[in-house]
């Protein structure tokens, strides 16, 4: 099989041999579970840190049964700060698609282009693709924690519509040592029952099975990381299996040498991890992607990419893997929660004391219950019962830990940019607005570089989205009637709109992340034009609603709008009329 036969074959997998799928099949296993023991270390990090952020309630035995377990929000704080900032940063306005960078456009037939390409694409974002906006919100609620965070640009055909889908760490298994997305393995886990296996079959997705053989599904290999993460939200693994209990079905982005001349091509192999079987194999490149040298030999073949790393600040140590304030906050979370902790059980035990009941003291023991205007009989007198009893030495709450914890909760707000001015609480009074600014200028660093990397990954995920338009409208008839033509078709856009990636870019702009500031500078430069004559106001007026996200703002600003006078100018120009007058009288 050559590379055209493995381009124009619909399904590989079918043309394969039973030892061929059967190799394919347990390499893919073999390499699944070398990238899972490669990263446990991390995994148990991660659901130390989904614990703590997801306030899990749990009963502790010690000191006593029911002592406090208190969690301090920190590292929920963090998170939701930090979403709460990134989300309305990274989509400005209703129009997360900006047009960009044309080149030489000399008539400007390429800068109109590239903003009917923005129109389209930011119709497909917040229309035509549903969940896209969801599922942005949801990667930036995880990514502080986790530090890394992947989205899965793909289209699919039964929905005639491109999907942008939120991926966790937890189900896409990346060698802990790889270098880069692109040139690693990856593995991702998908929990499928058999209805939803038998509809990929009669798609002619999957091969057919033998389900006869085929035993009911049993936990896989990854599944006791998800099935804590169940139980942290409320759910449990069902405990008896049946037709609705999901297999674990292994979607595996590598590389296999098919056309057996020593090169590995790049696939997509789909793989049944209970029963080892092979359910579907595809090519994960196109013509395009052949690079042959000049006697015509193959040099390289360039794979298409379905995922985005959103990283939040890269490891020092080198690692693919990023960190986020589980590494960061999860020690100093954990130090605030055990202070908080014992303060509450001291103070417990200050309120509620034991003690000693003397041997002389006919006391029936346990435990005693007191309240308003009630009496205990003993047998004993008043004399014997304070020499009988007691008390357990026991030290109000510590002002020291008291001290710690607060030191903690400080240190923890810095590292997080958590502080009380990005929170939305007065910084002081007599607080000079200049200071304010300055202060929090020099808080968001931290913030805006992290801000910069996710919008790279953005507009990473933007050219995938670009590159599949591309792709679809190319089609010709193969994709006719699909959600993206029709789409191009009431857009103006055709294929040809498609062939340079340079036209669209994110519309936040990268050195600033704050709406207020975009507002500021909007409005300097609206100014300017308008003081000086020199400048396209209209544009200008349109940025500045574009960012208060007025709505039909072309039913606003016309085309043919005059940028008026400066006054100063104005009044010039008539003082000059009036000496001409003069003279001439």
């Amino acid at each position: 099989m050559n590379l055209e036969e493995i381009l124009t074959t619909p399904s590989i997998a079918d043309t394969l041999s039973t030892e061929q799928a059967f190799e394919i099949a347990n390499t893919v296993l073999t390499h699944y579970d070398t990238d899972l023991d490669s990263r446990r270390d991390w995994m148990d990090s991660y659901e130390k840190w989904m614990d703590m952020v997801g306030q899990r309630v749990e009963t502790k035995s010690k000191p006593w049964m029911g002592a406090a377990n208190v969690k301090f929000p920190l590292m929920t704080q963090a998170a939701l700060s930090f979403n709460a900032r990134a989300l309305p940063a990274l989509l400005p306005n209703s129009s997360p698609v900006g047009a960009g960078k044309v080149g030489i456009d000399e008539d400007g037939t390429k800068a109109a282009a590239a903003r009917d390409v923005a129109q389209h694409m930011n119709y497909q974002v917040s229309t035509e693709m549903e969940e896209w906006e969801e599922e942005f919100d949801r990667l930036l609620m995880a990514v502080p924690v986790s530090g890394m965070e992947f989205k899965k640009t793909y289209y699919d055909q039964l929905k005639g519509r491109n999907v942008s889908k939120h991926i966790t760490p937890l189900n896409l298994v990346i060698n802990y040592y790889a270098t880069d997305l692109q040139s690693s393995r990856k593995t991702e886990i998908h929990r499928m029952n058999k209805n939803q296996i038998i509809e990929k079959i009669n798609s002619n997705v999957f091969v057919d099975i033998d389900w006869d053989t085929l035993e009911q599904p049993a936990s896989g290999k990854e599944l006791d990381a998800e099935a804590n993460n169940m139980e942290r939200i409320g759910l449990e693994e069902p405990s008896i299996a049946d037709s609705a209990t999901p297999y674990t079905v292994l979607e595996y982005h590598g590389w296999w040498d098919l056309d057996e001349d020593g090169y590995e091509e790049p696939y997509i192999i789909v793989v049944l991890e209970q029963t080892s079987t092979l359910l579907a194999i595809y090519p994960r490149f196109g013509e395009e992607s052949i690079m042959l040298g000049a006697d015509q030999q193959l040099i390289r073949i360039e794979p298409y990419e379905s995922y985005t790393k959103y990283g939040f600040l890269p490891n020092p140590d080198g690692s693919f893997y990023d960190i986020g304030f589980g590494h960061l906050l999860y020690p100093i979370n954990a130090v605030v929660n055990t202070t908080i902790n014992q303060l509450i059980d001291a103070g417990t035990l200050a309120n509620m004391q034991g003690g000693f009941l003397g041997r002389g003291i006919n006391v029936r023991g346990g435990n005693f219950s007191f309240g308003p205007g009630k009496w205990i009989n003993v047998n004993a007198s008043g004399e014997d019962l304070r020499k009988g009893i007691v008390p357990m030495p026991i030290k109000d709450p510590s002002n020291v830990l008291f001290s710690l914890m607060t030191y903690m909760i400080e240190a923890g707000n810095k590292l997080s940019s958590t502080t009380d001015i990005f929170t939305g609480e007065h910084p002081g009074q007599n607080t000079k607005a200049g200071v304010t600014q300055a202060v929090r200028d020099e808080g968001g660093k931290v913030f805006n570089s992290i801000y910069k990397r996710l919008r790279r990954s953005l507009r990473s995920e933007l050219d995938k989205l670009f590159e599949l338009n591309w792709i679809v409208l190319n089609a010709g008839e193969a994709a006719a009637n699909t959600k993206i033509q029709q789409s191009a078709q009431a857009f103006g856009v055709t294929a040809d709109h498609y062939a340079n990636p340079l036209v669209i870019q994110p519309s936040a702009d990268p050195n600033i992340a704050i709406k207020e500031q975009r507002l500021q500078k909007d409005m300097m430069v609206r100014n300017s034009i308008m003081e000086n004559g020199i400048g396209n106001l209209v544009e200008a007026q349109r940025r500045l609603f574009t960012d208060l996200e007025v709505e039909n703002i072309e039913a606003i600003l016309p085309a043919d709008f005059e940028v008026p006078k400066n006054p100063a100018d104005a009044l010039e120009a008539e003082k000059a009329q009036l000496e001409i007058g003069v003279t001439r009288v």
